[in-house]
């Protein structure tokens, strides 16, 4: 008996595969279903990086105040600036070494960041006697005799704008680097009339092999000269000293600048997250040239030395790509046409880690959003994000300052 099968049948029986049609559509579905997947875990892992960042930061501070509390004396965290910056120590010159790129200019990008720190401390003060002598223009010049310590510190760059000086020991004033030494007054190579301060003959434009300083009265400038500044004390009114002039050698004492401590390696935060230098708030003392980015904590675990009267010091955590771009510290409409556009909105979160200097607390919290989203002036539909009613200017540390703790 033969079976005989119907034509539709067979049509069935063949037809086991997806049509073409059917197959782009599959595609197409599970190409949106993993577009959707991979932009989700990238913004939350983009949060995670930019909160355990700021965690980093908080820590870190807190652990130099512990340091500091523990040591009884100060202790401390110095920011180091990114790589990209050429000029690494801040002295608005190309110096040995910081040429990366070898085309002879000292490269600065507009962006100033920080990717990594590292404990500082104090180090021992150092003595010695020096040689006061009338130069006949207002200023004094200091023989040091022999004295190699300063070379070496001055090489280590311990010695540097700031640094303060006793004269005499014990007993004197305090004064206060506020230049460093070099005979070339209007920087241009040669030795002109009048920089020869030492009468060597030769144009010394560096402490290493040039022991002759000169130092100011007290307020009196010099371009180009090591001066000392008197320290007032703010709860009296005092009388600048005058230099003395003496055939004999005074003991002066020398606060030397802080140093990384012993076996301590930067500590890097997470890829991709730096601090924005160029976005926040931070101490006046900072944007001098030549300083470092240190902070001290002294031995009651507030904050000390030249940063202490900030008040509030604000670290802007932020995606290294949103720092490139100059962007601020919220979606900002920079070109004023109604709408934030793709290149004025943030690509990745950003957090704020608040240092008060008075109490040594530290906080981390959100960034507060700007509620003038279209920069028209005017409180629009959805721009009052606190409900009071009014147009807020804009503030992103506000929830640091009234307290709110991050998320």
């Amino acid at each position: 008996m033969r079976t005989v099968c119907s034509n539709q049948s067979l049509a069935c029986a063949a037809r086991r595969g997806f049509t073409l049609v059917e197959m782009l559509v599959a595609i197409t579905i599970l190409v949106i279903l993993v577009t959707i997947t991979v932009t989700t875990v990238n913004v939350s892992m983009d949060a995670d990086r930019i909160r355990s960042g700021a965690r980093q930061i908080q820590s870190y501070l807190e652990g130099a105040r512990d340091r500091a509390i523990y040591a009884k004396q100060p202790r401390g965290v110095r920011l180091l600036l990114d790589a990209y910056n050429e000029d690494t120590n801040l002295n608005g010159v190309l110096d040995t070494g910081e040429d990366a790129n070898g085309n002879g200019v000292l490269d600065t990008p507009d962006t100033t960041t920080a990717s990594s720190m590292v404990f500082i401390g104090p180090p021992a003060n150092i003595e010695g006697e020096l040689f006061l002598s009338p130069s006949g223009r207002a200023v004094y010049q200091n023989i040091l005799h022999d004295d190699i310590e300063w070379q070496f510190y001055t090489a280590r760059r311990l010695l540097k704008r700031g640094t303060r000086i006793q004269i005499p020991k014990d007993t004197g004033y305090w004064y206060r680097v506020v230049a460093l030494h070099t005979e070339d007054f209007n920087n241009n190579g040669n030795l002109d009339a009048g920089e020869d301060l030492d009468l060597s003959g030769v144009l010394d434009t560096n402490n290493l092999d040039y022991q002759t300083l000169v130092l100011a009265r007290p307020h009196l400038d010099r371009r180009g000269n090591l001066k000392l500044a008197f320290v007032y004390d703010d709860l009296e009114v005092q009388v600048p000293p005058q230099m003395p002039t003496l055939e004999d050698p005074i003991p002066y004492r020398m606060e030397l600048e802080p140093a990384v401590l012993p076996n301590q390696e930067p500590v890097l935060l997470p890829s991709g997250i730096v601090i924005d230098l160029d976005f926040g708030q931070y101490p006046p003392a900072w944007s001098a040239v030549g300083s470092k980015l240190d902070i001290l904590f002294s031995q009651r675990g507030t904050v000390t030395g030249p940063v202490a009267s900030t008040g509030l010091i604000h670290f802007l955590l932020a995606d290294s790509q949103d720092t490139l771009r100059n962007l601020p510290s919220t979606n900002f409409d920079a070109d004023a046409n109604g709408v934030v556009d793709d290149y004025e909105t943030s690509l990745g979160d950003k957090r704020v880690v608040t240092l008060f200097t008075r109490t040594g607390h530290i906080s981390t919290t959100p960034v507060y959003p700007n509620e003038d989203v279209n920069n028209n002036g005017t409180l629009d539909g959805g721009e009052d994000l606190n409900g009071n009613g009014l147009l807020d200017v804009q503030n992103p540390f506000y929830y640091a300052e009234t307290g709110e703790e991050a998320p």
